[in-house]
């Protein structure tokens, strides 16, 4: 008899058991879908690697019309034209892209003393051809 009930105990155990399982699986499963209904109604875009946002692209295309309309002064054009190709980069990302000095001399593999006297230089140089 003692045997039976072990045995009986088990079986409720593994039943019991087995329900929690269920419940558990019932709960992953609910909140994935809602989850799921929650993104789809929300309509999140996906980030990828090649992947621009909106409003990144109006920013990208406001900052090279800003940047246009700033070069359309012949004689700002000429004064660019005498420039180095580093100075011209420097002026390029720190005034198309709007990149601080600290992120030109990440980007350029500068320290910031190197980005910060290159863009002065660039700037000196823009103003003597511009007077």
């Amino acid at each position: 008899m003692p045997k039976e009930n072990k045995n009986l105990e088990m079986v409720y155990q593994f039943l019991k058991e087995e329900e929690e399982k269920d419940k558990n699986q019932d709960r992953r499963y609910y909140r994935h879908n809602i989850s799921l209904e929650y993104l789809d109604e929300k309509s999140v875009p996906l980030k990828g690697d090649n992947y621009k946002g909106d409003s990144d692209v109006e920013k990208e295309a406001e900052a090279l019309l800003a940047f246009i309309d700033a070069i359309s002064n012949e004689h700002l054009i000429k004064a660019l034209k005498k420039l180095t190709k580093s100075d011209l980069e420097i002026i390029e990302l720190k005034y198309r892209f709007g990149l601080s000095i600290n992120e030109i001399a990440i980007k350029l593999s500068l320290n910031n003393e190197s980005a910060k006297k290159r863009h002065q230089r660039a700037i000196a140089k823009l103003r003597k051809d511009l007077k």
